[in-house]
This record gives structure tokens, C-alpha cells and sequence, in this order.
């Protein structure tokens, strides 16, 4: 007896990848409320302090969440799975798949928000409310989905996509931030910021100028690696 353990079947590998990708994708949707979170706990202090705290906060959950996947799919944000799919890797557009993972994010992302206002009853405490995003506001999210892009597909050219696209989605994260976009880039955190009192007309624009955003980021990654396609298939396989 060797006591070796037999290998999991396939179908167990797939399940427990399936849980990872579950748990990551909460973790990322809770990363900018808890960052709000943080910084509206915080005692009283310079403007400049508590936005630090946020950011620092979010980007350590954002790097966290993607970091706990263990497909190579990008299935943390799904701007990137559409710019993905307009690789035509089917694989990461397949319609049920796509579908269940927009539904997991959506409903991870309001299932946090949902959370935050019970917590805040409870405690006796008014919670954060999302202010209503302006012009400037709309084409900082359309900057900040084309760098999510642009990093999803600079990350998918190493060999351990991965772990890149968790420093990626940090990296992202602080552009996001810098540049005064709240919801990251990522339409299933616009659903979450809903349920804290965002107007969903304006949700709807916001969702738009981030597809916008993605689409301008697939034209310039695709410019700058015209074999990234081939890339992606070689890692991903």
C-alpha cells in the first residue's frame, strides 16, 4: 500500500473549479461596497485618508477574488468574458455558461449590497448611498472597462493567467479608482450599487458607457497583439 490517494475524476476537478469560481465571484462583487464600507466606518478625517482606505480595501478584495479562480476563463467581470467572445472562443461564451455566471455575479453583487443595508439597520447606522454618477463620472467607467480589457488581455499573455490577472484586476483597480470610477468597470457591481439607491436609468447608462468602454479597449488590445487570439486558445485549452 502506498497510500497514494487516487486522482478526481473529471467531473469532481470541474465541481471544485465550479466552487472556486463561485466563491471568487462573490469576493470580487463585495470588493467596492466593503471598500465604501471601510471608508464610511472610518473615524472622521481628511478626504484624501478615507478615499486611500477604499482603494486599498478594494483592490485587496479584487485581487483575492480573482486570485481564487481556478479556471483561466475570465469570468470575474463580464465585459471580459465578452471581449473574450469576440475572440470567437466559443468555450467562454457558451450561452448557458454565460448566462449563469452573469446571474452569479449579478446576484453576488446585490446579494452584498442587500447584506450592507440589513447590517446598517441593525446597527442603527444610515448606509452609504451611491451618488448619481455625472458626465465625468460615465466616461471615467468607460476608461476604466477598456483598462480592464486591455489588462485581461496583457495578463493572457503570460503563462499563468491566473495569478496575472489577479495583479491585473489591482492594477485595474487603481486606474478605476484614480480616475473616480465607482463601480470598476464591471455592470454586475452597477445591479449592487441599485439596491444601495442608484436610479436604475442611470444604472443603464452606466452598464452602456462600460460596454462602450470594453468594446474600445478589444480594438486597441487586438491592435497591439494581433495573435492574442491564438494566445488565448494555447492557454486556455
Amino acid at each position: 500500500m502506498t497510500g497514494a490517494t487516487p486522482a478526481p475524476s473529471l467531473g469532481a476537478r470541474a465541481a471544485a473549479r465550479y466552487r472556486a469560481d463561485l466563491l471568487g465571484s462573490g469576493v470580487v462583487m463585495a470588493a467596492p461596497v466593503t471598500g465604501w464600507w471601510a471608508a464610511h466606518l472610518a473615524s472622521p478625517g481628511h478626504a484624501a485618508a478615507r478615499a486611500g482606505l477604499a482603494a486599498a480595501v478594494t483592490i485587496t478584495f479584487l485581487a483575492v477574488g480573482t486570485g481564487l479562480f481556478r479556471s483561466r476563463a475570465p469570468r470575474w467581470n463580464p465585459l471580459l468574458m465578452v471581449a473574450d467572445g469576440l475572440l470567437e472562443r466559443r468555450r467562454s461564451l457558451a450561452g448557458p455558461q454565460l448566462v449563469g455566471h452573469l446571474l452569479i455575479q449579478v446576484g453576488a453583487a446585490m446579494a452584498v449590497a442587500g447584506v450592507l443595508v440589513v447590517g446598517c439597520f441593525l446597527a442603527g447606522i444610515t448606509p452609504p448611498m451611491v451618488p448619481a454618477p455625472g458626465g465625468v463620472h460615465a466616461l471615467s467607467e468607460m476608461t476604466a472597462a477598456a483598462a480592464a480589457v486591455i489588462c485581461f488581455f496583457a495578463a493572457a499573455r503570460t503563462p499563468t493567467l491566473r495569478l496575472s490577472a489577479a495583479g491585473a484586476s489591482a492594477l485595474a483597480a487603481a486606474v478605476f479608482l484614480v480616475s473616480g470610477a465607482g463601480f470598476l468597470g464591471n455592470p454586475a457591481v452597477v445591479s449592487g450599487a441599485v439596491v444601495l439607491g442608484l436610479d436604475p436609468a442611470l444604472a443603464l447608462v452606466i452598464v452602456v458607457c462600460q460596454l462602450g468602454g470594453c468594446l474600445v479597449g478589444y480594438r486597441l488590445a487586438t491592435a497591439w497583439w494581433p495573435d492574442i487570439g491564438r494566445r488565448l486558445d494555447t492557454l486556455t485549452g
